[in-house]
């Protein structure tokens, strides 16, 4: 394995992982308590999971028509997510129901179509409505030549991040002296975007160590703006306060990019191989965990009363969870019928 595809393959793991300790972090609990700040730290450190998994399409997926046809692209992302996306969905209505009775949910065709499309069964599906998005998208991108991609995509991360990011940021912190004109918008980048390009520049273009060490200073940065500005708002709110949370927002862009940055440039093919064997094990069940763990989650708490309350046992139910819904996507991946709506 190419040290490219090792550093993809070690993030897109690591970002599975991360999503998990975000949903087991007990952040949304707010107390003013150590607990809830440990929860803070965890969900601010683990922040740039889901950018990151979007920014690996960027890298994986921007060169796709030197393997497939655009059609042959379609085919096999419909086979990989929508399949399972809609399957599992409908697997979790029945989950709505067992947890929350027959009557908490209405089962008219429209009324389950309303609640598939919009993600009211388990909410965290909603990542793949924005990868949907991101996969239609990439077709247009990836239509831009390689030899005009270096200046074309610098072009294209600056603005969409100076005018969807920064100025509406900045206009916040003015306290209100500063309304932003939300018409005002750089549309060929919009949203979750800035991410593909941000993933494809960092993999393809050397940047230099001053580049590389404002990239590192900016993240954390963004991490320590991320994780005291929300402490304190909250605190001083007496209640869960998102004004510095948010995706595209500043922070999570500066401290999402150097995360990946970071990655791009550890030599794991120097790591053991034992180690990076056991890591890349479950790299082909990431969609999978996604899916399910959020229903695992449930048993755990219903069923076998597991609820870690500390922010260190959250982390170790977190790592278990992750490795026992990695297990159940590769036993589920063997059976012939089944594996099509296990990716």
């Amino acid at each position: 394995m190419s040290d490219r595809k090792t550093y993809i393959t070690v993030l897109n793991v690591f970002s599975c992982l991360s999503v998990l300790f975000l949903h087991t972090g007990g952040f949304w609990e707010f107390s003013k308590t150590r607990s809830w700040v440990a929860a803070n730290l965890v969900e601010s450190v683990f922040y740039f999971a889901v950018p990151v998994f979007i920014m690996i399409p960027g890298v994986t997926l921007m060169n796709y028509r030197k393997r497939c046809t655009t059609a042959e692209y379609f085919k096999r992302r419909i086979k990989k997510t929508v399949i399972p996306f809609l399957f599992w969905s409908i697997i979790g209505l029945f989950f709505v129901i067992w947890r929350d009775g027959r009557n908490s949910i209405s089962l008219k065709p429209l009324d389950i179509v309303n609640s598939v499309a919009n993600c009211r069964y388990i909410g965290i599906y909603y990542f793949f409505i924005i990868i949907f998005g991101i996969y239609l998208s990439i077709p247009v991108v990836s239509s831009i030549g390689e030899e005009s991609r270096k200046k074309v995509f610098s072009y294209a991360i600056i603005t969409a991040f100076t005018v969807n990011s920064l100025l509406p940021f900045t206009a916040v912190l003015s306290g209100g002296k500063i309304i932003h004109n939300g018409e005002f918008s750089f549309y060929a980048v919009s949203g979750y975007l800035i991410y593909v390009f941000i993933g494809y520049y960092l993999d393809n273009y050397e940047i230099g160590k001053t580049g590389r060490c404002l990239i590192y200073i900016f993240g954390l940065l963004g991490l320590l703006v991320h994780f005291f500005g929300t402490w304190y708002l909250s605190y001083r709110d007496n209640g869960i306060v998102t004004l510095l949370k948010g995706y595209v927002s500043v922070p999570c862009v500066l401290y999402s990019s150097s995360v990946f940055l970071a990655f791009r440039q550890i030599p794991f093919n120097k790591f053991p191989k034992r180690l990076l064997k056991a890591i890349t094990y479950f790299s082909g069940q990431t969609f999978g965990i996604y899916l399910i763990h959020i229903p695992l989650m449930t048993v755990a708490e219903r069923v076998f009363d597991i609820s870690p309350q500390r922010a260190l046992s959250r982390i170790l139910f977190a790592i278990v969870l992750f490795i026992v819904s990695g297990f159940i996507i590769k036993l589920l991946q063997k059976i012939p019928i089944v594996k099509h709506i296990v990716p």
